[in-house]
């Protein structure tokens, strides 16, 4: 099983990604993915299929008949995750061009990954960042407890507390609230942080009509008193 394993770090070197954007990328855990090449573990169909359909690669390629250096003849041009690899990536140079010091989506992967989920090393992170519950069971609503003085929210919504953004929520339309529960619902699930590039139309609380497109990352964090909570992490992308 070690020629698979070499062949996935083979791809990963290919296409310049680390083992977590290509967990993140694909839609796999990046515990899982993580544990299964560094232990060299059975990789099995589960796992395979999800990595090779998003990266753009054959699953013929691991067959045992095909040598390692035949990569190239096995890599597709498009793949389903390739264009949104590109545009991660050419968005994360731009943010840290023009930041100034702001943290960034890696910055913030960085965090949650380097911290397990937990809020540890979090006063750097605290101000750009959203904080909520998860959303209860028959609520229309996601449940803010905290913003971040400089997060995305604050900034375009001129939110000054946090019950100004459940006040801006409820003037979002249904359709609009129903994806940012289904979103948050989606990153708890699954137990890792999910990017995404959310486009909203929407009227704010002082009737003005917002338009954006941005870029947002949902983590679940485990909070201080040993249960579950969310943050949001978001960029403009204008």
């Amino acid at each position: 099983m070690a020629l698979i394993h070499q062949k996935v770090q083979a791809i990963l070197a290919e296409k310049n990604l680390n083992l977590r954007r290509a967990a993140i990328s694909c839609g796999i855990n990046y515990r899982t993915l993580h544990s299964a090449i560094s232990n060299e573990r059975d990789l099995t169909f589960s796992l395979l299929d999800p990595l090779t359909r998003g990266l753009g690669v054959s699953l013929s390629y691991f067959s045992s008949d095909v040598p390692i250096d035949k990569i190239k003849e096995h890599i597709h041009q498009t793949g389903p995750a390739l264009i949104a690899i590109k545009t991660i990536e050419d968005a994360l140079t731009a943010a840290r061009e023009n930041a100034k010091g702001r943290p960034n989506c890696s910055d913030f992967l960085d965090w949650w990954y380097r911290n397990d989920g937990r809020l540890d090393e979090f006063d750097g992170i605290r101000p750009y960042v959203d904080q909520f519950l998860p959303p209860e069971p028959d609520a229309a609503l996601i449940n803010p407890t905290e913003i971040g003085e400089k997060s995305l929210a604050t900034k375009h919504f001129d939110l000054h507390e946090t019950r100004h953004l459940t006040q801006t929520l409820e003037g979002f339309s249904y359709s609009a609230n129903l994806s940012l529960r289904s979103a948050h619902m989606e990153a708890l699930e699954r137990g890792q942080p999910v990017v995404s590039h959310p486009q909203l139309h929407e009227r704010l609380r002082n009737g003005e009509i917002f338009r954006s497109q941005y870029r947002r990352i949902l983590a679940p964090v485990t909070l201080s008193d040993g249960t579950t909570g969310l943050l949001n992490f978001s960029e403009d992308l204008g």
